[in-house]
């Protein structure tokens, strides 16, 4: 009975153009997403799955087919064709990325001034980051200063907790009494860093020369000792085939265990912010309402998993606390996203780093919801 099922002819006819409509649906879907900056509707979506249907079919008979018939497809005009295409799509996309703000520009030309002055090209809004980020690490090692009475923080992580260190840095007035420092550190690298923290030594197998350098600097620096308080800040997103978040919790856990203050920062991410304000900015839409349409924005899938494993781990621990970034500039109940700050002004210049704008919001709220009071 199973086998006649099976074999049944749509079933069959499904089989054939599976792969094809699997290539098809996700960029019909989300494209469709991005272009309308909206969840899709069940209508839409059944719409969707129909024309996956068609382009599979389409694409089976007159692309697979004649690919797999060597009579008509010899292996010669196959890796011709293979060439042409590798070098058409590699052209198409060097000349996109050399002149992508120009050609922005050009699409931009008719839009409400009022509207466009908000907005920013991704060169110009990774410039503002850069600037703003790396203007404070020359003295983010520094050691502490040994004035009796301030809290000592120290910041471990990546490129986010570059944005965190210069938040902090921007705006001290904000945390009277505690002085920051930070350290470089990558998730892959953190796993080796509870070791070094258990046993007081490196561990024998270090891979990666950039983890090799971070730790030697740890281990030949007083502030891991000095600190009162350690933050862990950096990019741990799940992917659908791993997570990057377990070595940052082995450390946290690590740390913790010896009676230290741990703090842990949440991940918040969203898809490229530059290209969400470009078609808000396009479609004519205030801040407010990019706001709410970057929403279906919130790449969920990377951000989840990780927040939550760092949740569970400061439930178990009194001296660990999870700080909730995604909280700062997502307001899930409202369904609406910090796209635009307060004055209209972007907050994120890519995925997940912050402007210049980005990191005074960030330093304020962050200073008024106490996330480096006393324990």
């Amino acid at each position: 009975r199973l086998g006649k099922m099976l074999s049944w002819r749509p079933l069959v006819g499904l089989g054939l153009v599976s792969y094809s409509a699997y290539l098809w649906h996700q960029p019909l879907f989300a494209f469709t997403r991005h272009f309308f900056l909206a969840d899709l509707s069940p209508v839409l979506a059944a719409v969707l799955c129909l024309v996956t249907l068609i382009l599979a079919v389409v694409t089976w008979k007159f692309v697979e087919q004649p690919f797999r018939d060597r009579s008509r497809m010899p292996v010669a005009r196959v890796l011709g064709l293979a060439v042409v295409g590798f070098v058409s799509f590699l052209g198409l996309g060097l000349f996109g990325h050399r002149f992508s703000d120009a050609i922005t520009e050009l699409r931009l030309r008719g839009v409400d001034p009022s509207l466009r002055a908000g907005f920013r090209t991704r060169s110009e809004l990774v410039a503002d980051r850069n600037a703003f980020a790396r203007g404070f690490l020359p003295s983010a090692d520094a050691a502490f200063s040994g004035v009796a009475g301030r809290r000592r923080i120290l910041i471990l992580g990546d490129s986010l907790s570059e944005d965190l260190y210069a938040a902090v840095s921007l705006q001290p007035e904000l945390f009277p009494g505690i002085e920051f420092r930070r350290l470089m550190l990558d998730e892959p690298c953190m796993e080796k860093c509870a070791r070094l923290v258990e046993t007081g030594s490196l561990p024998a197998a270090i891979d990666e020369r950039t983890c090799r350098t971070s730790l030697e600097r740890i281990r030949d620096s007083a502030l891991l000792a000095e600190a009162d308080t350690i933050v862990l800040c950096a990019n741990w997103p799940r992917y659908i085939t791993h997570a990057t978040h377990e070595g940052a919790m082995t450390l946290a856990e690590t740390l913790a265990r010896q009676g230290r203050d741990v703090r842990i920062v949440g991940l918040f991410t969203i898809q490229e912010a530059s290209s969400i304000a470009f078609l808000a900015v396009a479609r004519g839409l205030d801040a407010e309402r990019a706001n709410r349409a970057a929403y279906v924005a919130v790449q969920r899938p990377k951000i989840d998993v990780p927040n939550v494993a760092a949740r569970e781990l400061a439930g178990r621990f009194p001296n660990v606390r999870y700080l909730d970034k995604e909280a700062v500039f997502c307001d899930n109940a409202r369904k609406s996203v910090l796209l635009y700050g307060p004055e209209g002004r972007l907050l994120f210049a890519d995925n997940f780093h912050l402007t210049a704008d980005g990191g005074r919001y960030f330093g304020r709220v962050i200073a008024d919801r106490g996330w480096f009071d006393n324990p």
